[in-house]
């Protein structure tokens, strides 16, 4: 509606930007989208990580960091999960700590985001690279020693190999983003093990199936993600499921497994705040300045739109002081 926005036809603006009418197409399908590109009739194009193969070192290529951070978000809710449940499936061992640890030290993440994305880094914090503590100096969170402590915080006794005779607690590397298949081995056999003594309603049983549901939008690059989780998952689960027939807490014949299945929900964050969901794909942040204002997921105890149902955490116990004008 305004005839100066184009700025060109004012006169003041000569060999600047040009453009009388935008023209948007939408193609859905990667590879029709592609071939268009290929052909000239697209401006611009989203690789993935097989685009990465011929385009991956293209003076053109332009790379853009995101302040998000992409997450596997987990329901811990016992009781929803169980009534979830049917058949021979078996949902309610997620609401298990053990378990769900095992599950998250299973991963490597450096794998992961070579092998399933175009451009993405290994990462095992939700603030990352890119939020400033202080923003006058440009000063990053990562680079504070209250951001640099966070990493050994949470992987500070599992570097070691449980299984090993010498078995002595050390903190993981970081190089290794969270990933150490032997602990992980250790805790999903843990996990395992309290939910087949357990006595609660919806409690493993031997010959169970694991049976995970994970929300995808059927692109190209969520299914390598989730066929990267299907493989990571079932070795962890498997090589437990070895360790606990060597101890007898499994008979021989007995046998647990676990599948995941992919499910379309454009709806999948009013699922996930109702507890409808087993696994989500989920992505954590926003402003770079204000890393602040990110935390009200987590830290008011009456906000409900976080993707992990049945997470509590102690809000309502802890109170931090904050210097918000920098006044001391």
């Amino acid at each position: 509606k305004n005839d100066k926005w184009y700025g060109y036809k004012d006169g003041k603006h000569v060999n600047q930007y040009q453009m009388d009418e935008i023209y948007t197409r939408i193609i859905t399908d990667h590879n029709t989208a592609l071939q268009e590109f290929e052909a000239g009739r697209l401006d611009d194009f989203g690789l993935n990580r097989n685009d990465m193969k011929t385009y991956g070192n293209s003076s053109r290529l332009t790379r853009t960091y995101e302040s998000y951070t992409q997450k596997i978000s987990m329901n811990s809710n016992r009781s929803k999960l169980v009534s979830r449940q049917s058949g021979n499936g078996n949902k309610a061992i997620l609401a298990n700590y053990n378990f769900r640890k095992g599950l998250s030290l299973c991963l490597d993440r450096n794998n992961f985001a070579s092998q399933t994305t175009a451009g993405s880094k290994a990462f095992t914090s939700l603030l990352n690279d890119l939020y400033l503590t202080d923003v006058e100096n440009g000063e990053m969170y990562r680079n504070t020693a209250q951001g640099k402590s966070v990493y050994n915080s949470v992987y500070g006794e599992l570097g070691g190999n449980p299984y090993a005779a010498d078995y002595t607690k050390k903190p993981l590397e970081e190089s290794a983003q969270g990933y150490n298949f032997n602990m992980a081995t250790f805790y999903v056999a843990k996990g395992i093990e309290e939910e087949l003594k357990s006595s609660d309603a919806g409690h493993l049983v031997p010959g169970n199936k694991i049976d995970l549901r994970v929300y995808d939008n059927e692109s190209e690059t969520t299914i390598d993600m989730l066929n990267f989780l299907t493989k990571a998952f079932s070795d962890v689960v498997a090589a437990a499921v070895a360790k606990l027939k060597e101890s007898n807490v499994l008979k021989d014949n007995e046998n647990i497994t676990i599948g995941i299945q992919s499910q379309k929900d454009e709806d999948y964050y009013n699922s996930a705040k109702s507890g409808n969901y087993d696994l989500i794909f989920s992505t954590w942040g926003g402003a770079a300045i204000n890393p602040v204002g990110l935390m009200q997921v987590y830290c008011d105890s009456t906000f409900e739109s976080n993707c992990e149902y049945g997470f509590k955490g102690n809000q309502d116990k802890v109170m931090l002081e904050i210097d918000a004008n920098g006044n001391g």
